[in-house]
């Protein structure tokens, strides 16, 4: 009878526990996702950082990836950031809200050339997830 009692009492204890210890659940209506207008804004403000060599403006993820030219770097190293580049008006946006990734398809003056490059990024809640 005892150990009844006591196998019932762990197992209430238990049971509360672990309903104490659940997340909340999915509220898909509290995620706010990355329409085309925050998709493009995010590409934006990419080129705009490497332009301006200033990677403090970059909105990475803590687990971002970085690769150019199939190399990982971090942000800030590579071609782009440390050639003078200077933007043109040539620009063409891909962007997918329901993937979470923006391509940009632009001419960029590279070292006073003009140079047709592509970008790729993978954005989660307004941060780079995946730059190439």
């Amino acid at each position: 009878m005892k150990q009844n009692c006591l196998a019932l009492i762990l197992m209430v204890g238990c049971i509360t526990l672990s309903a104490m210890g659940q997340e909340p659940p999915w509220d898909a209506s509290k995620i706010k996702t990355c329409d085309r207008t925050c998709l493009t804004g995010v590409i934006d403000r990419y080129v705009e950082s490497f332009i301006k060599k200033d990677r403090s403006t970059v909105p990475v993820a803590p687990e971002y990836r970085f690769t150019e030219n199939t190399a990982q770097l971090d942000v800030g190293e590579g071609f782009l950031w440390k050639a003078k580049v200077d933007p043109m008006a040539f620009k063409i946006y891909v962007a997918d809200p329901i993937a979470g990734q923006v391509a940009l398809q632009t001419v960029l003056n590279i070292e006073d050339r003009p140079a047709l490059v592509a970008i790729r990024l993978r954005v989660e809640r307004g941060r780079i997830l995946e730059a190439e």
